[in-house]
């Protein structure tokens, strides 16, 4: 309808058209696309010049209609910053007082007293304003004003309003909030951008610096960095249970389990050290280092199931994989023999199709020996200790083979060599897969390490997070051993 009467030049018709089109999609917030497109339309028409106050008065209504998404009006509020100048309003005298320090209790009632339009369309006004070359903001002003930004989900506009920030100050609480918005948003590209011109901000210690480090590393699967950033708030953590607690929450996320079990151990320490210093305990602190303990165990639990899930799985592909393998030739010897009984049906078979079936049934034979031949071996060597440590370390070599193999695009080759020493065994693995640069030989059992671009494995929940052979490593380190590539 809009569009119909845009055509016959009734253009305040056709806008109150798509303002009723965009209070009846409700959650349908990509549609509201077509009302920016269709107003930028309209302001390009030689009629409608000068009218942007009556649109912005109609838009600013719609944030009061409750049909309206939250994300809708956020999509709205950013697409007039960039759109419109907004005459003077009573929330321009708020925004004048952005630059000064001593307004700061001011800027906070008023932040904490305004309705949601009246928010919204100070929000509107500091997007304009920020586009002049005289803008300003206090420190304090802009911890207010961004704070309430990210409550109401004005994630672009308070983004803009911390690279601004950033050219005047590198203070951490700026820094941080670059990189939180920018992993709220999905999109790193302001961060990278940033850290091109300031590549001495990953070394600072500042822990919420390194808080949000972890994750922009781990995005970037840069494994040696994000362990940077956690041996940095490992520092910090050093006399601060928050601080450990948090520590201690991403070991769990990564799966680094002996760290975690370590970070347990220093907070029991400060709790004791707490105790000591105020002779007696705070209400909650008595049950404290019971529930972490039973947290722990619980977790011990989950990634242990989560383990034989996977080995259980890979294990199922790996039989699949033989079965598909030893398939093959016992077909080509059933296709012979049907083809050779249908000839003779017909009168067609000659006697020396006989000798050409027990030629192809030996070379199918032969096939399937080589195929069975990996799977054989011999005792060259007995290990005593923890059956499944070394069950998981075959287990992982054998799964991180699969993968290479599978990315190569080979037929796979796996070959394990055992060889008996005056007190050690030395076992080695090989394969045809596509292989690491050497470069990169010394990291392949650093946690977090990978070559892999995705996840890539004969199931659809594993590989790709590096922690296989670090896995390995631990075991093997644990019991005194040594691994090398």
């Amino acid at each position: 309808m809009g569009d119909l009467q845009y055509e016959c030049s009734m253009y305040e018709e056709s806008f109150y058209s798509y303002i009723k089109f965009v209070l009846r999609i409700r959650e349908k917030t990509n549609l509201i696309t077509n009302l920016f497109r269709f107003i930028n339309k309209l302001r390009r028409n030689e009629c409608f010049q000068g009218k942007d106050a009556f649109l912005c008065s109609h838009l600013l209504e719609i944030l009061d209609n409750d049909s309206v998404t939250a994300e809708s009006r956020v999509k709205l509020v950013e697409f007039m910053s960039e759109t419109f100048i907004f005459p003077n309003t009573d929330v321009n005298v708020y925004a004048k007082i952005l630059g000064n320090p001593k307004k700061s209790s001011v800027m906070k009632q008023f932040i904490d007293t305004a309705n949601q339009r009246t928010l919204y369309t100070f929000f509107f006004v500091i997007g304009q304003q920020m586009k002049l070359a005289d803008f300003q903001i206090c420190d304090n002003n802009y911890k207010i004003v961004v704070s309430a930004m990210e409550k109401n989900k004005f994630l672009n506009i308070a983004l803009k309003l911390t690279l601004k920030m950033l050219k005047i100050t590198q203070d951490g609480v700026v820094v941080r909030t670059l990189f939180r918005l920018c992993r709220q948003l999905g999109n790193y590209s302001a961060a990278d951008r940033y850290l091109e011109d300031n590549p001495y901000i990953v070394d600072r210690g500042d822990f919420n610096i390194q808080y949000e480090l972890v994750y922009y590393f781990k995005e970037k699967r840069d494994n040696e960095q994000l362990l940077q950033s956690l041996s940095k708030i490992r520092v910090s953590a050093k006399n601060s249970p928050a601080i450990s607690k948090t520590l201690y929450n991403f070991y769990v996320q990564f799966e680094m389990l002996t760290e975690a079990d370590e970070m347990i151990t220093h907070m029991e320490r400060l709790n004791r050290e707490k105790i000591r210093k105020n002779g007696q305990l705070r209400k909650g602190e008595d049950t404290a280092t019971e529930t972490d303990e039973g947290v722990w165990a619980m977790l011990r639990d989950i990634v242990s199931e989560k383990e034989h899930n996977r080995q259980l799985i890979a294990t199922k592909d790996l039989i699949k994989g033989f079965s598909h393998e030893l398939g093959q030739p016992l077909t080509n010897i059933r296709y012979d023999i049907g083809l050779y009984f249908m000839k003779k049906k017909y009168g067609k078979a000659v006697p020396t199709d006989i000798d050409g079936i027990l030629n192809n049934i030996l070379r199918q034979i032969s096939r399937i020996d080589k195929l069975k031949k990996p799977l054989e071996g011999h005792s060259a060597a007995m290990l005593f200790g923890d059956y499944l440590k070394f069950h998981q370390i075959f287990y992982n070599l054998i799964i991180n083979a699969i993968h290479s193999v599978r990315e190569s695009g080979a037929d796979g080759q796996l070959k394990c060599f055992v060889e008996n020493k005056p007190n050690k065994i030395i076992i080695k693995f090989s394969d045809n897969g596509k292989g690491i640069p050497r470069s990169l030989a010394n990291k392949i059992f650093e946690p977090f390490f990978s070559t892999k671009q995705e996840k890539v494995s004969p199931t659809k929940d594993d590989g790709g997070e590096g922690l296989g052979l670090y896995i390995v490593w631990k075991i093997g380190y644990s019991k005194a051993g040594e691994g090398s590539a």
